[in-house]
């Protein structure tokens, strides 16, 4: 179903789509319909952004198997922001980032394939200004939500301590979404609730975006925001579970409890939450940075994790840190799949059964807690609690059988547990890759992957920038080198990268220096250095441009 709503969204879209090869110039508003070829799958574009922006790159894989992973780099190739999924949409294989422009310049965006396949691909640009939101105090700020409109809120961070937000409603029924953004731009957290929702948000510098809007374009309501440095005293200790977007976030990096073991997500890219142990299963969840989910067992390379909106899920354990004793973790079984009995309709009409997952026996259910004292004080984290009744979060499968079920015919479908796929393994290949050519006064970029412990662990590139004046006197003889390199896939905290004498992580700059034409040539050494199942591909950019 999703691939034909996506198409017909495309036939919509192509209107003023422009169909490309493997990149481009980009312009707010713009929706390109490009191709990640087999030979390179990769394609990068650039756009000229003003400092302070609002910026959103969407990707949508529309070959079926495609997974595409998107990448932001600033004028100097640093590396903003990257994400191989979509927080606004989880569930889907599309990818998403949302980042304030930190300066005027030109900024790159790399597009690849999170599994090397190639295949067509959307994307999305937008930008803007930030909008000018309500200052919210402690006094409730009020203001109406209809239409599918948003209504924007400011909240100026307290560098010292946590602040708690609260969102209510005047309607009981009156369902809202709150999206929480960093001063970076970045959401920090994704709630869908209805009465009063109430959000920890973590101390920092800067100021908070909080925008509202209604779940139902077509609803109307109205909100009050407020912000505060403790729990209101009417706060349950306890609230009920509610249908909450997957993205509503856990407990405090910096505190919890030391006798159950906790995970948290290694470096800035959220973390899949699956329903099942294995890639091959639907993601349910994200464990967003700096937050912690409970622990409950362990199979093989996963942990089973409560989530704190209801229900429990599995991350891989070598994305994830630990803290507490996760080695005494009890061993547990993939879930089992109960499915209800369809009864086909009179009409002939193929049944289609909902199957709800069960968990593993002996594990208890996890409940929603609002944030304790303890976590109001050292949590860096934003937590989230609602009073919404009498609503249960539970993922669902359905399961569509091949024949057409009979009437009067009753119908069990069964489900086997099945292993996880076998981890990806690099193909070896020669020990130099591809060479990294950089014409003056442009940008380029090459790639392939390393993994570990099997296949190809090390590749190596060299660089060189072309067009340059041997007389460093001379116009186009001297040129500034920016050499980033970005990571996509599983263990991207495992790739190191070295060159000059020094070693480097995903994400960072390698090289920014003046060069001449003597100087303009260099080697860069790309190794996977531990981790299990890690399945990496990196990406090297360059830009040379000139200084006189």
């Amino acid at each position: 179903m999703r691939r034909k709503i996506i198409g017909v969204v495309l036939m919509l879209l192509l209107g003023s789509a422009v169909v490309v090869a493997q990149g481009g110039q980009l312009n707010y508003g713009d929706n390109v319909v490009a191709t990640l070829p087999a030979t390179n799958p990769l394609a990068f574009y650039s756009f000229t952004g003003t400092g302070g922006d609002q910026v959103s790159v969407q990707v949508i894989g529309i070959t079926p198997g495609l997974d595409p992973a998107v990448s932001l780099n600033g004028p100097t190739q640093q590396q903003l922001a990257s994400n191989d999924n979509d927080p606004n949409a989880p569930g889907t294989t599309d990818a998403r980032i949302a980042v304030n422009l930190p300066q005027d310049g030109v900024y790159t965006v790399l597009v690849s394939s999170v599994s090397g396949l190639p295949g067509d691909f959307l994307i999305r640009l937008n930008g803007q200004q930030p909008a000018a939101g309500q200052p919210v105090s402690d006094t409730p700020t009020s203001a109406d939500v209809a239409g599918g409109g948003a209504q924007l809120f400011s909240i100026e961070a307290n560098p010292s301590a946590p602040s708690v937000l609260t969102v209510s409603s005047d309607l009981p029924d009156f369902e809202f979404r709150v999206v929480v953004r960093d001063a970076n731009g970045a959401m920090i957290a994704l709630l869908v609730g209805s009465g009063q929702t109430i959000m920890t948000l973590p101390a920092g510098t800067g100021t908070y975006l909080v925008e509202v809007t209604a779940v139902d374009p077509a609803a109307s309501g109205q909100v009050s925001v407020s912000v505060s440095d403790a729990l209101p005293a009417s706060a349950p200790t306890a609230a009920p579970p509610v249908e909450a977007t997957p993205t509503s976030t856990a407990t405090s990096v910096d505190s919890g409890p030391s006798d159950v073991c906790e995970v948290s997500a290694l470096g800035s890219d959220a973390v899949n939450v699956r329903s099942g142990p294995g890639t091959n299963f639907d993601t349910i969840a994200q464990l967003l940075p700096g937050t912690r989910f409970t622990a409950a067992g362990i199979y093989n390379t996963w942990y089973l994790v409560n989530i704190p909106t209801g229900g429990q899920g599995w991350i891989r354990r070598d994305v994830v840190a630990t803290f507490g004793p996760c080695d005494t973790l009890p061993p547990v079984a993939p879930p089992a799949e109960t499915s209800s009995t369809a009864t086909a309709p009179a009409d002939g009409v193929t049944a289609t059964p909902t199957m709800t997952p069960t968990p593993p026996q002996d594990q208890p259910t996890p409940t929603a807690t609002s944030p304790t004292a303890q976590q109001q004080q050292t949590g860096p984290t934003p937590t989230a609690t609602t009073q919404r009744q009498g609503v249960q979060a539970t993922p669902t499968f359905t399961h569509t059988p091949t024949q057409p079920v009979q009437a009067t015919a009753t119908y069990t479908p069964s489900y086997t547990p099945t292993t996880p796929p076998a981890a990806q393994i690099a193909p070896e290949d020669a020990r130099f890759n591809n060479p990294l050519n950089i014409a003056l006064d442009t940008t380029a970029s090459v790639l392939d992957f390393v993994s570990y412990p099997g296949g190809d662990t090390e590749d190596r590139v060299r660089w060189d920038i072309t067009g340059m004046n041997p007389n460093a006197s001379l116009s186009g003889g001297r040129a500034r080198l920016v050499l980033s390199v970005s990571c996509f896939g599983t263990g991207t905290q495992n790739i190191e990268f070295f060159t000059g004498g020094q070693t480097y992580t995903c994400g960072q700059t390698v090289v920014d220096r003046e060069v001449t034409y003597d100087s303009r040539t260099g080697q860069l050494t790309i190794t996977a250095v531990g981790g299990q199942n890690t399945y990496v591909q990196w990406v090297l950019t360059g830009t040379a441009t000139r200084v006189n």
